[in-house]
């Protein structure tokens, strides 16, 4: 009987997409010929290659299940040719494949501002090319996508567009998302936060904030009707950056209040303060 693809993968069967396919990269990597040099291990990482392409095919997910709930011996869609290993991880699932160049890494800067909008990032890189037969030097020029809401350490990567050799598979070229620090804001997430200076007097009877946005315009923050304690924080719903997998949703914009202290007072501003303070406390 077929072994339990389920079993194979080690994963539950009310198991989702993603914990179906971190387990996949997690056994193949695991059981890879290359660096698996066991009997068994070339075997294992064709049934882990076979199970993973049912499993993350929502089609043959379905009919595989519906196999297993009939007691059917052999579970249709299972594919009869060994699933490559390119699908994931851009290789072939044997020992003989060429081996591969290791990836090229640049670290890509992008402003908050161009996260926020999501932008487009030409991008000049060197590379070794076999075009002409012999290893030389070359140029390459390409055109980096950002998704709006991008995350810091996202990576764009571009299959087998790096460093060619002999008898080697193209190198690929990897893009690490790195977010330009800021002068005005700071990222947490999808928030942004800004940071307000006011002094003891502003917190204690009100001020009037204008507070700028990614987008270009300005919030105001009226506090007169309060007091301003430290750490305080104002949200701003919906004015922060975007999420990338659902780009119609936004982060808010928090506005976290510095409040400065004096380091001296004068003795009659001090009197007027405790006098001032006795009945505040008197009424708490």
């Amino acid at each position: 009987m077929s072994k339990n693809f389920y079993e194979i993968l080690g994963v539950s069967r009310n198991a989702n997409d993603d914990e179906i396919k971190k387990a996949y990269r997690k056994l193949a990597l695991k059981c890879h010929p290359d660096k698996n040099k066991a009997p068994e291990a070339e075997e294992s990482f064709k049934e882990i290659g076979q199970a993973y392409a049912v499993l993350s095919d929502k089609e043959k997910h379905d009919v595989y299940d519906k196999n297993l709930k009939s007691g059917s011996p052999v579970a249709t869609g299972e594919p009869t040719g060994t699933y490559t290993y390119a699908h994931s991880f851009n290789a072939a699932p044997n020992s003989k494949r060429k081996h591969e160049n290791p990836p090229i890494k640049h670290n890509l800067y992008v402003s908050l501002e161009e996260i926020d909008k999501g932008c487009v990032k030409t991008m000049k890189v060197t590379r070794m090319s076999m075009s002409t037969g012999q290893a030389r030097k070359e140029e390459k020029i390409l055109n980096v996508t950002i998704k709006a809401g991008s995350k810091s350490g996202t990576e764009v990567i571009y299959k087998e567009e790096g460093n060619e050799a002999r008898e080697k598979m193209p190198a690929d070229i990897i893009f690490a998302i790195v977010d330009k620090p800021h002068p005005l804001f700071e990222r947490n997430g999808a928030d942004i936060i800004y940071h307000v200076t006011i002094n003891l007097t502003q917190a204690l009877c009100g001020t009037t904030v204008h507070v700028p946005t990614l987008q270009g315009d300005q919030v105001t923050i009226n506090t007169h009707s309060e007091v301003i304690t430290p750490n305080n924080i104002k949200r701003i719903n919906g004015r922060g950056l975007p999420f990338p997998d659902e780009p119609s949703r936004r982060g808010d914009l928090l506005v976290l209040f510095d409040i400065k202290f004096p380091d001296t007072l004068q003795q009659l501003i001090k009197e007027q303060l405790c006098e001032i303070h006795i009945p505040l406390i008197d009424s708490e």
